[in-house]
């Protein structure tokens, strides 16, 4: 039975692999393995979206370029496709404090990842 396995890309890095020796296993023979023998990987799509360099890390971005560029050279059936992220900027008090200074938190988050699953489907 040919099979389509769409993956979370922004979940599963961040929520399964990263900081592990897992980072760099083989997506197909992941699925491969969890799904029932009868089952072939026709299509195997990660949805994620590009980092954005931030003020304390410059370069979390040229390594994400290398883990996309590792993964599609490992498994070239693999397609990659782009959401995006939106920043926000929320001011506010700190929980604990009753008084003081209003701080600013700036708040990234992956938008239209689920929407493309939609239209790839």
């Amino acid at each position: 039975m040919r099979t389509a396995v769409y993956i979370d890309g922004f979940n599963f890095y961040y929520g399964a692999v990263k900081d592990t020796a897992y980072k760099w296993l083989d997506l197909k023979l992941l699925c491969e393995t969890i799904l029932q023998p009868h089952h072939q990987v026709s299509t195997l799509k990660y949805f994620t979206a590009k980092v954005k360099p931030k003020p304390n890390d410059r370069g979390v971005s040229q390594r994400q370029a290398t883990y996309f560029k590792a993964i599609k050279a490992h498994t070239p059936e693999l397609s990659i496709i782009y959401g995006h992220f939106l920043e926000t900027t929320i001011s506010g008090r700190p929980p604990a404090a009753k008084h003081g200074s209003v701080i600013r938190v700036v708040r990234w988050e992956e938008k239209g990842s689920y929407v493309n699953v939609g239209y790839t489907s």
